[in-house]
């Protein structure tokens, strides 16, 4: 968490993006730190079509939710941020999932799916915990950079 944290508070801009319930909590997420002062959007179409030229995301980070890390409008978003420069974290509840694996950071919660056919009823109270306590951090370490030694 801590060295996520460091790299949000480094980043120019920050990116979030889900679908479905994942997307509602990315939209948190970008609140969270928009509240601090930190420029954060929310992305949640995965249709949202992607430049036609290469773009320079060396100081973008995308933080990417989904449950399964399955998705696959998620690993294709992961996919072209990490090739044109953007770090990558993943917030899912697999830690063993594709996202999980191409992200630079993974901040896992692993608990076991609750899905009855295609809809999904997974808690996301562990993603709200993790969202506030990322916000907190960060926000320590824009802030207060003097005691970034105790995050």
């Amino acid at each position: 968490m801590e060295e996520v944290a460091r790299v949000v508070a480094q980043s120019n801009t920050r990116l979030f993006f889900g679908m479905g319930s994942s997307g509602s909590m990315a939209q948190y997420g970008a609140r969270i730190l928009s509240n601090y002062g930190m420029l954060t959007l929310a992305i949640t179409d995965p249709f949202q079509l992607q430049p036609i030229s290469e773009r320079d995301y060396s100081k973008t980070l995308i933080i990417l939710l989904s449950v399964s890390g399955e998705t696959e409008g998620v690993l294709t978003q992961a996919n072209y941020y990490r090739q044109n420069g953007a770090k990558i974290v993943a917030i899912t509840a697999n830690s063993s999932s594709t996202l999980a694996q191409i992200a630079d950071y993974s901040l896992t919660y692993d608990i076991p799916e609750n899905k009855v056919g295609s809809l999904n009823f997974t808690s996301q109270t562990p993603v709200v915990y993790l969202l506030e306590q990322l916000g907190e951090k960060t926000s320590k370490l824009v802030y207060h950079p003097e005691i970034s030694h105790e995050i």
